[in-house]
């Protein structure tokens, strides 16, 4: 018996737009979502590295699935994001970049590389999907990891400053069958101007302000301002986020704001 399910591995890149106070390219991404209702398939883990480093973040993606039925086919898809804030949406017909905007991705499942095919996502025509079909048999587990490269992203400021963003999505993984079993969700920052340790600052704290409103220079150069799943534990310039056990939700998703820069004008 073999069911076909289309779940998409969350990743997105960013692209900085210079604009308004309100413009800005967000990374955001994650884990694995299903789009249709496939009851057997569970994530027991997911261990994110991501490296930030001046202009560009490299992201290593390790996720560990496991069947709890008869054989299945699953066709997984990696997403990324047309360039622009919003591609082409003033001409719904043309088709985003049919490369996509990483500088770089790659598969692999149980260690052997996967061929992915890059197609357009049907309900929005700003992404696309670096998509892979993976066969499970009845109570298999697969390894399934993800590499890509990407530029930092931007975020122009309503106090004349410019602040640099990634943004990691869990929530996407409640669609698998039960809970996560393990998340973890490290970053490592290898900036020339962060030299840490880094200073943390929880995003609720401070009113969860939208990312324009948002002042990092009174925290100093290594300040990061976060939102995740747990407070992150910090070492030098790594921040480390870990849950078991859980559902994620909206408000689990990984955000961070760092590197603050005065605009001349």
């Amino acid at each position: 018996m073999t069911c076909k399910t289309f779940a998409l591995l969350g990743l997105l890149a960013l692209a900085a737009l210079p604009a308004r106070a309100d413009d800005g390219g967000i990374t955001f991404g994650g884990s694995p979502r299903l789009l249709s209702g496939h009851k057997t398939i569970a994530m027991d883990s997911e261990v994110v590295t991501m490296d930030v480093r001046d202009q560009t973040v490299t992201v290593h993606c390790r996720f560990v699935f496991k069947n709890h039925g008869p054989a299945c086919t699953v066709r997984m898809g990696f997403p990324d994001q047309a360039r622009g804030e919003r591609a082409f949406q003033d001409d719904p017909k043309k088709p985003p970049n049919p490369n996509g905007t990483f500088n770089s991705f790659t598969s692999k499942v149980d260690g052997k590389p996967a061929p992915t095919s890059v197609v357009i996502d049907a309900a929005n025509n700003s992404n696309v999907w670096h998509a892979k079909t993976v066969a499970f048999g009845a109570n298999q587990t697969h390894i399934v990891e993800d590499d890509y490269s990407t530029y930092v992203g931007g975020q122009i400021t309503d106090h004349n400053s410019a602040i640099s963003q990634t943004y990691y999505v869990l929530h996407t993984g409640s669609s698998w069958n039960g809970n996560i079993g393990r998340a973890e969700v490290i970053v490592r920052f290898h900036r020339k101007k962060m030299p840490g340790p880094l200073k943390a600052i929880d995003l609720r704290k401070i009113g969860n302000p939208e990312a324009g409103d948002i002042k990092l220079a009174p925290y100093g150069p290594n300040a990061v301002v976060w939102r995740g799943p747990s407070t992150p534990t910090i070492a030098g310039t790594t921040l480390r986020f870990v849950r078991s056990n859980f559902k994620p939700q909206y408000l689990d998703d990984v955000i961070l704001y760092f590197g603050d820069i005065k605009m001349s004008g």
